[in-house]
């Protein structure tokens, strides 16, 4: 199952829901 925003060791994951039905993980420096 897709979590919401996890906290990694380094990086941010962004998860950025669009209209249309997909998800896009975005990792923020």
């Amino acid at each position: 199952m897709v979590r919401p925003a996890l906290r990694s060791r380094s990086r941010r994951r962004v998860w950025r829901r669009v209209p249309g039905g997909e998800v896009k993980v975005f990792y923020e420096r």
